[in-house]
């Protein structure tokens, strides 16, 4: 069960990184300056939503990250391909031990590797799952490698890879 749990939150950690929802609100700094923000800036942006996305249990808004012909395949190797089977696979895990949990993100670097594609790391955690049983369960740590794609101004992830440390490693 505990190597189960670490499977399926580093597999929705992965999905994160930089990638602009579909409706992208400005924040009250940028509309007052009109200045343009930087991709990093928006790759921040973006991990600040994503916690919020998680936290309201939202599968598909978190799917709407990815292009249509993304993909993820988790530590266990199994692979998700497109929007349809990535929004599934977090209404099964919204629905599951992740059912009120909470994500916090933090990014370890970000590699672009030309003006449209970018090679996003980080680190998260996850809190508040409880066991089929009720019981709290602790905090699921990882890290992530995703690649991400900019269509019409946005990020977009292109493919995740999620991974849970080996025990001893971190």
């Amino acid at each position: 069960m505990r190597f189960s749990l670490l499977l399926l939150g580093s597999l929705v950690a992965g999905l994160v990184v930089g990638c602009t929802p579909a409706v992208e609100e400005q924040p009250a700094e940028q509309a007052q300056t009109d200045e343009p923000r930087s991709d990093e800036d928006l790759l921040q942006d973006q991990l600040r939503e994503f916690e919020k996305s998680w936290a309201a249990g939202n599968a598909a808004q978190i799917a709407s990250r990815f292009v249509d012909e993304g993909d993820l395949i988790d530590p266990s190797g199994e692979r998700f391909h497109g929007k349809q089977a990535i929004e599934g696979r977090y209404a099964e895990l919204f629905q599951g031990p992740m059912a009120g949990s909470s994500i916090s993100l933090t990014s370890t670097g970000t590699r672009f590797i030309g003006m449209d594609v970018a090679v996003a790391d980080g680190k998260y955690e996850i809190t508040g799952m409880t066991s089929e049983e009720g019981e709290a369960l602790p905090a699921v740590k990882g890290m992530y490698t995703s690649v991400l794609v900019k269509k019409d101004g946005n990020w977009m992830i292109r493919c995740s890879r999620p991974m849970t440390p080996a025990p001893g490693t971190t």
